[in-house]
């Protein structure tokens, strides 16, 4: 190497090293973009992960809601026939009551 070359040798050792270092930055800003890309895949995949439990507890409640009510309703069907067999007692009783009234009011 002729000493005329060392300037341009130096010049491109200079500009290979800033492309280098250029490269090196630009791969260590892809590398950070995509850790901030994954971290923000996680905490997605962790809010639907809690969204769906929510879901779930919702529709269990919602379940457990809809069989108190069904019993609630079996309980006061119950409850409603219960008083129209007592209100049929009642009224057998008080048809049978007035027919012996009448017969003692005949006899």
């Amino acid at each position: 190497m002729h000493p005329p070359d060392l300037p341009l040798r130096f010049l491109y050792d200079a500009i290979t090293f800033l492309y280098d270092n250029i490269t090196f930055l630009y791969d260590a800003i892809t590398f950070l973009y995509d850790a901030i890309t994954f971290l923000y895949d996680a905490i997605t995949f962790l809010y639907d992960a809690i969204t769906f439990l929510y879901d779930a507890i919702t529709f269990l409640y919602d379940a457990i809601t809809f069989l108190y009510d069904a019993i609630t309703f079996l309980y006061d069907a119950i409850t409603f026939l219960y008083d129209a067999i007592t209100f049929l007692y009642d009224a057998i009783t008080f048809l049978y009551d007035a027919i012996t009234f009448l017969y003692d009011a005949i006899t």
